[in-house]
């Protein structure tokens, strides 16, 4: 057994605003930047490593028989290598961590449609997770949602 991993630290220093983002496994960091939605962690998965190396397309991806496998995770070696990056942040960006049973079941045009129409953070984690409930729920969803105002 084990389990993935996903964090965020918020630091402002003389550089400006930055998110150190942390993750080991499927779970996921997004940045929803003025209006456009874009994912800033690659699953350390089959499946992405697949595409990646272009043995699968984005549609196979979707259907792929492996999707769960992870080839990082918190619980299976004795070691695991944490991925770490930091990314710029700006007035107005909402960064979302979400578990893969919330990605897996909600496709990225949606939810980015729902966090562009939803008024609060609190209403749009509610309704991302509704919707992946009714899209199936076949795996356990969580999601975190942060909007950075500035200094």
């Amino acid at each position: 057994m084990g389990t993935t991993c996903v964090s965020a630290h918020f630091v402002e220093r003389g550089g400006g605003a930055r998110a150190i983002v942390a993750h080991a496994g499927d779970s996921r960091v997004y940045q929803l930047r003025d209006e456009q939605l874009r994912r800033i962690t690659i699953d350390h998965s089959l499946v992405e490593e697949y595409l990646r190396q272009g043995k699968i397309t984005e549609e196979e991806a979707r259907t792929f028989p492996q999707k769960n496998i992870i080839l990082r995770a918190l619980g299976q070696q004795r070691q695991v290598e944490v991925e770490v990056h930091e990314h710029e942040l700006r007035p107005g960006d909402l960064l979302m961590l979400c578990s893969d049973g919330l990605s897996g079941m909600v496709d990225d045009p949606v939810m980015e449609a729902i966090l562009q129409r939803s008024s609060g953070l609190e209403g749009a984690a509610r309704k991302l997770l509704d919707t992946a409930n009714a899209n199936g729920g076949i795996d356990n969803s969580t999601v975190i949602l942060v909007r950075y105002e500035g200094p």
